[in-house]
């Protein structure tokens, strides 16, 4: 660097040192006394090239000073205005209309942080899985590698090497991580040489090949549906909960191998919808879910047969859970409508017997049981009978909101005088509460003496306790009735009695209903109430409530699987985790045997088909795994 050279960039850095301290007075001073004796001793060294390059360094050094300095002052700068903004208008100000924030970066919204239990113990295992499944240390494995022997089909085969295969995590009593790998063969001649036309096809290790891709073992998938469906607890929390062992998992990956494991145990669910056919008694309820997802088409209600299929516009979408239950297996579905046609063709197609006699409430009307063939012919297919519990319910909510504490009626049963309908509502009430006394009187006489007629029993002793019942309602009715014509005729005579609209209501279920309200006397299975259906749709409830609503209609079909499984166990005394660990372990041995449905990349998205024998599946049904 020459002398003009120099003398040009020290005028530039001094220009520059100026403007920086322009607004410090007292560093502007300061800078000034440096500036000329650093002039002074320029001049001194322009004849003396041998200190030219350690003046150059001592600029370059004070050019960086210069930049350290300007940057500090401007964010001294920076940070007045900021400290003034939010003296005046509060803090976080910054953000607000006049404020230069842009060069800085938008804060993220700090996640909650879950306590990680340190006391977990957490356990390492490293696993090699032989060809015929069997579990074998990496130092036995690596041993094998290199030996020739003959497999159960006479070939010779060779172990050539060991493949890494998956990672899985378990929680038992302590968490355990284990490394799997794979002892890899190949077929050999007597001189030990590789035969290449002959294929070997690797077997099927459940631990491992169970959602491969994944560290989600075969323990925790039973652990997850277990905290699912046994403490009611989403698979939100489930997340969050696995995380204070260090275990991590999303949501929507919880979501995902549950479907995937819904589609692996449809099998076994497909076989006991086969159950139906035996049974003698079924009782068929629904109720109410709620599905995040948007745009599905619904057809019209069941009450409104004229209107249009529409699509769905609403943050959460209204769709029904129906219930199959038989004395061997629970069935619960999804869909999108209120139909009662969906439980009639499941049980339809799993040919229930004729004498076969189904339990509902009254939503399931008259033609619930009829069949109409090709030629329009229509035929029963099974009996079918109406809660009694619904029927006096009716006239409960009558009683109950037409009388105080003390028995007496409200003022508005006064004015209208309507005391009578308290009267007849109490009657229903009591000679219904009766027929039940009675009805159980004979079960229990039946269960110890088998060799009893049910029906019989019922026809001598409860027909005409039910006769009584059914007369005194047809003996309101027609009064009512009258009145009612008389009201919309609007004659002026004066009708035979007043009464409100809900003993009107309570009477026309009873009239209107009356024949199916009346089919379990004549059936040796019939019963009066569906208590031990609906009684099952209660941790579904619950369920739901936690939920509030399941992200897509998918997951909710996948919900009622697993709820189907849950509540069979229930019934046969089965640990639901056991259960489910162990099917999954089987299902997987028959994995080959099962057609599933696969999206462009092979991901499984559902089930087709299967092949696994009837037998097999017949073993994993709960009752068959006590």
């Amino acid at each position: 660097m020459d002398s003009k050279t120099l003398n040009s960039r020290f005028k530039e850095v001094s220009e520059q040192i100026q403007k920086a301290v322009a607004d410090d007075p007292a560093l502007s001073a300061m800078i000034g006394v440096l500036l000329v004796m650093f002039e002074n001793q320029v001049s001194l060294n322009k004849s003396q090239s041998s200190e030219i390059k350690q003046l150059t360094k001592r600029i370059e050094a004070l050019t960086l000073t210069i930049e350290k300095l300007s940057t500090k002052l401007g964010n001294k700068a920076i940070t007045v205005r900021k400290t003034t903004n939010e003296n005046i208008n509060g803090k976080g100000s910054e953000r607000k209309k006049g404020i230069d924030s842009s060069s800085k970066e938008k804060k993220q919204k700090e996640k909650k942080e879950v306590p990680v239990n340190d006391d977990v113990s957490v356990t390492d295992k490293e696993v090699c899985i032989d060809i015929d499944g069997k579990e074998l240390s990496l130092e036995d494995a690596r041993k094998k590698v290199g030996t020739v022997f003959t497999g159960k089909d006479g070939r010779r085969y060779k172990y050539v090497r060991i493949n890494d295969s998956s990672g899985k995590i378990d929680i038992d009593i302590s968490v355990r991580h284990t490394r799997y790998s794979k002892l890899q063969v190949v077929a050999v001649d007597e001189n030990g040489n590789e035969i290449s036309e002959v294929k070997v096809t690797p077997t099927v290790y459940p631990e491992t090949d169970f959602l491969k891709k994944s560290s989600m073992s075969i323990g925790l998938m039973s652990l997850i549906l277990e905290q699912w469906l046994v403490l009611k607890s989403p698979l939100n929390r489930i997340s969050q909960y696995l995380l204070r062992y260090n275990i991590s998992f999303t949501r929507q990956q919880l979501y995902s191998y549950t479907d995937t494991t819904a589609a692996l145990l449809m099998p076994i669910f497909k076989h006991m919808e086969s159950y139906l056919k035996e049974a003698t008694f079924i009782g068929v309820d629904e109720t109410y879910w709620s599905c995040r997802e948007k745009g599905k088409i619904k057809g019209p209600p069941e009450d409104e047969p004229g209107r249009k299929s529409h699509r769905s516009k609403s943050k959460t979408l209204r769709s029904y859970v129906f219930g199959i239950v038989s004395k061997t297996v629970c069935l619960y579905y999804h869909s999108l409508e209120r139909s009662a046609d969906i439980p009639k063709n499941i049980i339809l197609d799993n040919q229930v017997s004729a004498d076969c006699f189904i339990e509902s409430d009254a939503f399931y009307r008259k033609m619930f049981s009829i069949k109409k063939d090709k030629d329009g012919h229509s035929s029963r297919v099974f009996s079918h009978g109406i809660c009694w519990v619904h029927g006096r319910r009716n006239f409960c909510e009558l009683v109950n909101y037409g009388t105080h504490k003390n028995g007496s009626p409200i003022q508005e049963i006064i004015d209208n005088h309507w005391e009578q309908d308290i009267d007849d509502a109490r009657y229903f009430i009591e000679s219904i509460t009766n027929c039940f006394k009675v009805h159980n009187t004979l079960v229990e006489k039946c269960i110890k003496n088998e060799k009893l007629d049910i029906c019989e029993l019922k026809k001598k002793e409860l027909t005409p306790l039910i006769d009584k019942i059914f007369d005194k309602a047809h003996n309101i009715y027609k009064t009512i009735k009258k009145e009612r014509a008389n009201s919309k005729e609007k004659q002026n005579a004066e009708p035979e009695r007043k009464c409100s609209d809900r003993l009107y209501k309570s009477i026309v279920y009873m009239v209107n209903n009356e024949d199916r309200l009346k089919a379990f006397l004549s059936s040796p299975y019939g019963v009066m109430t569906n208590n031990e259906t609906e009684e099952k749709f209660r941790e579904l409830d619950l369920l739901r409530n936690g939920m509030i609503a399941s992200d897509t209609c998918k997951g909710a079909s996948n919900l009622t699987e697993f709820y189907s499984l849950y509540k069979t166990c229930l019934l046969h005394n089965i640990d639901f985790r056991t259960y489910i660990k162990t099917i999954i372990t089987i299902m997987m041995l028959h994995i080959n045997e099962i057609e599933f449905e696969k999206d462009a990349k092979g991901t499984i998205t559902g089930y087709k088909d299967h092949k696994i024998s009837s037998e097999i599946l017949d073993e994993l049904m709960p009752w068959n795994m006590a």
